[in-house]
C-alpha cells in the first residue's frame, strides 16, 4: 500500500527554493557558474522529499479530512510554482543549460522534453495507477469496499481527464513543432554563411554571438511555456480529482520521480565511474517523471500513441 511506507522525517531547515543562496545572489552570479543551477535543483529535490513524506502522512492519518488534504495539495502546487519561477529567472542567464541539464544523470537526460517531463505524462500516470490499483483491489472493489483513491475515478472524471489529455497532446505538438523550427534556424542565415567564411573554425564573431544570444532568449521563452503547460496540467488534474485522489497522484508521482533519480545515479555508476553520485536529476509536474511506454488517450474512439522524450 502506498501510504504504509511513511516514516517521519525532520522538517526542512529554512531556505528558499532557489537554493542555499537567495535568488538575488544567484542572479548576480556569473552565468558560467553552473553550481548555482545545481544548488537550485538540489534544494528542489529536498523539498520534493519533504512534500512526499507529508503527503504520505496526510493520506494515512486523516484520509477523511478533505480540508487538511486540500491544504497539502495546495502547498505542493505552490512549491512547483515557486520552482518554475526560480528556474525561469535563472534561465535568463543561460537558457540552454536548462534544456541539457549538466546536473542530471544520463537516464534522466534521455527522458527530457523541453527541460522536463512531458505534461501529458501526468495524465498517463493517472491511467496507469487506475489500472494497476484496480487489478490489485478487484475483489474488494466487487464486494463494494471503497477507499476513495485514484483507482476509483468516476465516469465523469474519466471523461474530463480524457478531454484534458487530448488538449495537452495538441499543446505538446505545437511546442515540439516550434522547437524543431528553432533548431532548424541554426543552419539558416546568417550562421551558415559566417561559418563558411571563417578563416579558422570557431573563431570569434560578433554577429554569431548576437544570433546565438537571440537563440538563447527564445529557448528561455520556450522553457517557460513548457513549464507553464506542466503547471496548468497539474492544476487541472487536481481540480478534476477528489482531494484524496489528488494526494494519491502527487505522492505516486513524487515517489516515481525520486526513484528514477536514484535508479539513474546507479545506472551511471555501473557504466561510467566519473558520472556517478555527483549527478542530479530533474523535477517536474508535481515531481513527475515517468519511464516511457506506449500510452493512449481516447476521445470519441480516437487514440494516439505518445512520444517519449521525458516533469
Amino acid at each position: 500500500m502506498l501510504y504504509s511506507t511513511y516514516k517521519p522525517t525532520p522538517p526542512l531547515s529554512s531556505r528558499t527554493l532557489a537554493g542555499l543562496l537567495p535568488l538575488s545572489h544567484l542572479m548576480a552570479a556569473s552565468s558560467s557558474d553552473r553550481s548555482h543551477y545545481r544548488c537550485c535543483f538540489d534544494t528542489w529535490l529536498t523539498v520534493q522529499r519533504q512534500d512526499l513524506e507529508e503527503l504520505l502522512h496526510g493520506a494515512a492519518s486523516y484520509p477523511d479530512d478533505p480540508k487538511k488534504l486540500h491544504a497539502l495539495v495546495e502547498k505542493n502546487v505552490q512549491h512547483f510554482e515557486e520552482y518554475r519561477e526560480n528556474r525561469s529567472m535563472l534561465a535568463q542567464q543561460d537558457a540552454p543549460a536548462f534544456l541539457c541539464l549538466a546536473w542530471c544523470n544520463t537516464l534522466e537526460n534521455s527522458l527530457l522534453w523541453i527541460g522536463g517531463c512531458r505534461p501529458s505524462l501526468a495524465i498517463r500516470l493517472v491511467y496507469s495507477l487506475c489500472g494497476s490499483e484496480l487489478d490489485a483491489r478487484l475483489d474488494q472493489y466487487l464486494s463494494g469496499e471503497r477507499k476513495g483513491t485514484i483507482s476509483e475515478v468516476s465516469g465523469t472524471q474519466l471523461n474530463q481527464i480524457n478531454s484534458l489529455h487530448m488538449k495537452i497532446l495538441r499543446e505538446e505538438e505545437r511546442l515540439t513543432s516550434r522547437m524543431a523550427s528553432l533548431q532548424e534556424d541554426i543552419v539558416d542565415e546568417p550562421l551558415a554563411s559566417i561559418a563558411k567564411e571563417l578563416s579558422h573554425v570557431g573563431e570569434p564573431s560578433e554577429t554569431a554571438d548576437k544570433v546565438l544570444e537571440g537563440h538563447a532568449l527564445t529557448l528561455g521563452r520556450m522553457l517557460l511555456e513548457a513549464d507553464n503547460l506542466r503547471l496548468s496540467t497539474l492544476k487541472r488534474l487536481v481540480e478534476i480529482l477528489t482531494t484524496l485522489q489528488a494526494v494519491d497522484l502527487l505522492a505516486s508521482s513524487k515517489k516515481l520521480h525520486l526513484s528514477l533519480h536514484e535508479w539513474g545515479k546507479r545506472w551511471n555508476r555501473g557504466r561510467s565511474p566519473d558520472q556517478g553520485e555527483e549527478r542530479g536529476g530533474i523535477g517536474e509536474v508535481g515531481g513527475l517523471l515517468i519511464k516511457g511506454e506506449r500510452g493512449r488517450a481516447s476521445e470519441g474512439g480516437r487514440g494516439r500513441s505518445l512520444e517519449r522524450g521525458g516533469i
